[in-house]
């Protein structure tokens, strides 16, 4: 083999026209020149969408479309000639892709026109061949693109290889082309593979090119407005973090146009190389699939079924292709062939998890049609008719495989000089009306959020006045509180009722729960509180009517600790489900019975003991002792409590909410002088 006929030449030309690259360093006539090129583009595209397209007879230029070409499922070096021994077969659509060869040769031998064989050089255009692979002609190989050996690239589906015509035999040139499909990202190719002069490749290329923009720029139009659908999701989603479903669709409405721009960057150059395209299209890949299941779940606020994430994880293997841009210095290359075989083995299961995706858009669906609101009834029928569209293309791909024959709706159709893809409308319209369905939701839940806000402020303004912000001089005692809420309406609450007797009632509970609802129960047993504090001397009595009072009026509960203290220090307590009083350090024994609001048939002994001069006793809520860790998870307990017990009400109270707090604290302290 000629080591020189081994190398691409490629037309400079060729290359300079695809790469879309204005050649002036002046930056004034770099503008003009893009000016041109665009104004050129343009009186070009003009006539091609009123006109049919059609590829006229050149005798510089051969078409060699897929059906025209043979496979050889086995890698034989002698398949590069035309006298081996090879077995071919007619090259079926998708059968690249799906192969589970590591090596296939495909060939064409090609009858030469009269003025192609006068030529003194030809071109090959190869594109949709994502994958390394040899060009032989006649049995020299004539260039590569990526490493057969390493499976590496970096490849380009768009190359031109240029050779000379002394390689033609009698008129005729066989072309073989020597590849290894990874993961199924090769493709047999949709458009033709091009043989002619340079300057007839060059033109065809551009021509066709030009062509498919012409018949299909109403695809990229739609795809173009559901990105755009896409970026207004996710600014929604950056308003209102806890609307996940503001997420998935803006990933979904993104991520879909993205992947067709990667398809795209395979057929024209995009200014960067088709390994990077082909790493993005792999990442994106599986994120729509997730996304596909994680949306229909997220509108309804329901968490995703153990079967959906089994299918996840199974998308989740096509990321397994981004192995091929990892250096063999990482991976070597019977690392990289021993999964790739582990995958082939597994890819029809891959393929049955793809196909399950579009299932998850039926579950939603009960929810949403039962909704009295209208936006959900729009969006369970906008997603019912994108399942539709989903299942009508994938019985399409199933006729198109061959392998079965079912009724199904076309997804492309030609109108005149347009090809109009069902799917990007049907994108554009599922867009549009999850657009206007999600928007009027997002207002509704905006206005109910403000409405929420607007009663949380209430609440607290009620709370603010139950809870006293100062205590009421009493002789003999120095009280200290501090009232720390974990929400902006807490439910824990204190009561310091000097009584006409110099004897005062100290009451702090608990009520369960945040809220407005905490608020509003909070609000009821302040003022049963102060009532029968006129009418009661017995915290047991007192307990009791708080009791009463709650059962039936509420659906939660609250626990309480009544303290009744006279001015000779002689205390009387009664506890309902609180935690027990710290006196000097120790905890003071009460029975704690149960909390208030379940039931009436309940009585609350009494405790009795006396608080004595310079002695402390700290009254707490639960808040204390839960507060949390965030490392360690690790709980502050009573321990701690125990050793901070005769602080301030201040210190314990701050030294809770810095070891992690999660719960409203309440910390009372009396001291007897």
């Amino acid at each position: 083999m000629n080591d020189q006929q081994s190398q691409p030449h490629a037309h400079p030309d060729f290359l300079r026209a695809i790469a879309f690259r204005p050649s002036p360093r002046n930056p004034h006539a770099r503008l003009i020149s893009i000016m041109k090129r665009h104004l050129a583009c343009l009186l070009v595209l003009l006539p091609l969408f009123t006109a049919a397209p059609s590829h006229a007879q050149d005798p510089d230029l051969i078409r060699l479309p897929p059906a025209e070409w043979q496979i050889h499922a086995a890698d034989d070096p002698a398949c590069a000639t035309s006298g081996s021994t090879c077995i071919w077969h007619h090259l079926q659509d998708s059968e690249i892709a799906y192969s589970t060869a590591p090596v296939l040769w495909i060939r064409n031998d090609v009858v030469l026109t009269p003025a192609m064989q006068s030529a003194s050089q030809l071109s090959l255009f190869t594109n949709e061949i994502a994958s390394p692979y040899e060009v032989y002609i006649s049995g020299h190989r004539i260039g590569t693109v990526g490493d057969m050996r390493t499976l590496r690239g970096p490849w380009d589906s768009n190359r031109v290889f240029s050779f000379p015509t002394s390689l033609v035999q009698d008129g005729h040139v066989l072309i073989t082309i020597r590849l290894t499909p990874l993961l199924g990202t090769s493709t047999s190719g949709s458009r033709t593979l091009l043989l002619g002069t340079p300057a007839a490749v060059h033109d065809a290329f551009l021509s066709d090119t030009l062509k498919e923009f012409a018949a299909q720029w109403q695809h990229y139009l739609c795809f173009f407005a559901v990105f755009c659908v896409g970026v207004f999701f996710l600014f929604l989603y950056a308003l209102d973090r806890q609307s996940t479903e503001y997420l998935w669709l803006g990933l979904l409405f993104v991520g879909t146009p993205l992947r067709r721009f990667f398809e795209l960057a395979t057929l024209v150059p995009m200014g960067f190389s088709n390994s990077a395209g082909f790493g993005f299209y792999n990442v994106l890949d599986p994120i729509l699939f997730i996304a596909n299941i994680e949306f229909p779940f997220a509108i309804i606020r329901r968490p995703v079924w153990k079967s959906f994430r089994i299918i996840q994880a199974i998308t989740c293997l096509d990321l397994t292709s981004l192995l091929f841009l990892l250096p063999v210095s990482i991976l070597s290359v019977r690392a990289l062939s021993a999964m790739i075989h582990v995958i082939s083995v597994i890819g029809p299961v891959t393929s049955v998890a793809f196909a399950l995706t579009p299932l998850a858009y039926l579950v939603p669906l009960p929810a949403c049609f039962r909704s009295p609101r209208p936006e959900m009834r729009w969006i369970g029928g906008a997603i019912a008719f994108l399942f539709i569209e989903d299942f009508t293309r994938f019985l399409d791909e199933l006729n198109a495989s061959g392998d079965v024959h079912v009724p199904s709706i076309p997804q492309a159709f030609p109108i005149g000089a347009l090809t109009f893809d069902l799917r990007a409308f049907a994108y554009l319209l599922f867009a549009l009306v999850m657009l206007v369905a999600m928007t009027v939701r997002f207002r509704r839940m905006q206005s109910r959020n403000r409405e929420m806000e607007s009663e949380l402020e209430a609440a607290q303004t009620v709370q603010q006045i139950l809870i006293p912000e100062t205590i009421a001089a009493i002789p003999g005692l120095t009280i200290e509180s501090a009232y720390l809420p974990a929400t902006e309406v807490g439910g824990d609450f204190f009561q310091i009722l000097p009584q006409p007797d110099q004897s005062t009632f100290i009451i702090l509970g608990d009520v369960s729960g945040h809220g407005l609802h905490a608020a509003m129960t909070v609000s009821l047993l302040v003022g049963t509180i102060r009532t029968l504090a006129e009418y009661v001397n017995s915290p047991a009595e007192l307990i009791a009517g708080l009791n009463r009072r709650l059962v039936g009026r509420s659906t939660g509960f609250a626990t309480c600790l009544v303290l009744h203290i006279t001015h000779d220090g002689l205390m009387t307590i009664a506890n309902a489900g609180h935690l027990s009083p710290y006196l000097d350090g120790v905890e003071i024994p009460t029975e704690a019975n149960l909390p208030l609001g379940l039931t009436l048939d309940v009585t609350y002994p009494e405790t009795t003991l006396r608080l004595d001069a310079n002695q402390r006793l700290t009254l707490l809520t639960d808040g204390v002792l839960e507060a949390t860790d965030t490392h360690t998870r690790e709980l502050f307990g009573f321990t701690r409590m125990q050793e901070i017990s005769r602080r301030s009400a201040q210190h314990i109270a701050e030294t809770a909410r810095t070891f992690g707090q999660n719960d409203d604290i309440t910390v009372l302290t009396l001291l007897r002088a």
